[in-house]
């Protein structure tokens, strides 16, 4: 048996197919608005959602990007009118699995969730393999990079280069570092995916780390032309985190504001406490933006924004391995931007005071007693290199 959840606002429609699936022994879940579907998906996560693109006055696009956001992996079936197929096609490119036409039989609208759930099933296989096979890569790939990279040393300090060697000298050492990072986050991905991605946390100076971090990206920016400038709040209060990740996702906001920001381009890096004991970070460039379609799939693995002027050349994990990074500190990540030729903020916020669900503070200070807990493992894989 399966359940399924109908988001759709006429009442007679959600009674007819309630009837309809019971007969086939399946159990259908009502909402008629985009607030009761997500109350019901806060309790229950059902096989598969079926959402009426018109609820009334209410667009089902903002609601279908919300819940893929919460689960990445519920199929979403979406109902549009005969005339509005294009509305149907877009909602797909924002994570729908499919779409059925008005009026539709009931069988065929069974048919198309089975399927649609059947499919995610064997896309959660997939990815679980894809998992495996990564992990014991990485691994080998680390291992040959080693001692790649363990003989270019010995042989460089052999040498007496001259300017040419010099210059290729510098061009491999170059791209060892750059498949180092590519393995790194292979690596991270792979841990991720199978529930081995750990945090080591301890009190550290977040100010005094970020102003350490700042200063490659910084002079990197310099040599591009472009603008680097820090606003950082004296006296912001000693954070327990695992610093060696959240400086790990410093350096890819940093390093994507680089990339996608032209020479004369100005990047903003600010630090600060909120009201209510957050922790906020942003990152804002005045680069080449993202679409609007782009913004809610940019912290899936391996997503590559269409439309950027640069060469993909990365693998898509960095943002993707970011999230799962600030979630496992009780934090939020998320980026803004007006579209296309008009920059980006990226931001992530942390718990300056952590509690468990009993109510216990879990930290209140660093000059307190200290417990861990165990890193949050997210069913969703949210931050994708732009």
């Amino acid at each position: 048996m399966s359940t399924f959840l109908m988001i759709d606002d006429e009442p007679d429609m959600r009674a007819a197919l309630r009837l309809f699936l019971k007969a086939k022994g399946h159990e259908l879940l009502e909402a008629g608005n985009g607030g009761e579907a997500l109350d019901i998906l806060k309790k229950q996560r059902p096989d598969g959602v079926l959402l009426d693109l018109f609820l009334g006055k209410e667009s089902g696009m903002p609601l279908l990007s919300k819940i893929k956001k919460a689960d990445s992996y519920l199929p979403i079936v979406v109902v549009t009118g005969h005339a509005d197929i294009p509305t149907a096609v877009e909602a797909i490119k924002f994570g729908a699995a499919d779409y059925i036409t008005k009026p539709f039989k009931n069988e065929h609208l069974l048919m198309t969730l089975e399927k649609a759930v059947k499919f995610q099933e064997l896309s959660m296989e997939v990815e679980t393999l894809k998992s495996r096979f990564v992990s014991m890569s990485s691994h080998d790939l680390a291992n040959s990079l080693t001692m790649l990279q363990v003989s270019f040393e010995e042989l460089r300090d052999t040498i007496v280069p001259d300017e040419n060697q010099k210059k290729q000298i510098l061009f491999i050492a170059t791209g060892i570092g750059q498949l180092s990072r590519l393995i790194s986050d292979l690596a991270d991905w792979a841990s991720i995916e199978q529930g081995k991605f750990h945090l080591e946390k301890d009190c550290f100076e977040i100010a005094r780390m970020a102003e350490e971090i700042i200063i490659g990206p910084k002079a990197k920016a310099a040599r591009h032309n472009i603008g680097l400038t820090t606003q950082i709040e004296a006296k912001l209060a000693t954070v327990y985190a695992d610093k060696h990740r959240i400086g790990q996702v410093f350096l890819n906001l940093l390093e994507n504001a680089i990339r996608h920001t032209p020479r004369g381009g100005h990047i903003i890096v600010s630090v600060s406490r909120r009201a209510g004991g957050e922790l906020h970070v942003a990152v804002k460039d005045t680069g080449e933006g993202i679409a609007p379609r782009d913004v809610p799939m940019l912290f899936r693995s391996f997503y590559q924004a269409k439309g950027s002027k640069l060469p993909h050349g990365r693998l898509g994990l960095g943002l993707s391995i970011a999230k799962e990074i600030i979630a496992g500190h009780g934090g939020k990540i998320w980026v803004e931007s007006e579209g296309p030729g008009k920059g980006a903020i990226f931001q992530f916020t942390l718990p300056l005071s952590q509690k468990t669900k009993a109510g216990q503070k879990l930290v209140k200070s660093c000059g307190d007693t200290v417990h861990k807990r165990p890193a949050i493992r997210q069913e969703e894989t949210p931050v994708v290199d732009r």
